[in-house]
């Protein structure tokens, strides 16, 4: 199984169209790729791990892929670490290297709608379906 995010670009931030087995799931929001302290993280193929902590005491998932810079925990870093695919958020302020994810998409004001309801979906599908081989593809429109 793999999930496909296929982002599209703006000045004001990341929009992407979140994909499960080909078939449309979800929509996310991401900062722009030229953000001083929190860009998007690159695009590529990632794993996907589990992940919790004090900020995020719900299953969410850390995006790895350490040929890219990008690792789960710090102290396996030399760059960035625990770039999270899944958690509340409706617009690229309310996430730091993240992925939040919605279940409607708004391009003015750049954001994504029913955030709680598109995370507490995915938890579920992810519960219900998570392997160690599911891959996350990260691409842009015509990219």
């Amino acid at each position: 199984m793999d999930i496909a995010l296929v982002r599209t670009y703006y000045p004001t931030g990341t929009l992407s169209r979140i994909d499960f087995d080909g078939t449309f799931i979800l929509y996310g929001v991401e900062r722009t790729r030229t953000d001083s302290k929190h860009p998007c993280i690159p695009e590529g193929r990632y794993t996907l791990e589990p992940h919790t902590s004090t900020k995020f005491p719900a299953p969410i998932w850390a995006m790895v892929n350490e040929s890219l810079g990008v690792y789960h925990e710090p102290q396996s870093f030399p760059s960035r670490f625990a770039c999270l695919f899944g958690h509340v958020g409706n617009s690229p302020q309310d996430v730091e290297g993240c992925v939040a994810l919605g279940e409607v998409q708004i391009k003015s004001p750049l954001m994504v709608g029913s955030s709680r309801l598109a995370v507490q979906a995915f938890q579920k599908y992810m519960s219900a379906n998570w392997n160690p081989t599911i891959g996350l593809l990260i691409t842009s429109e015509g990219g």
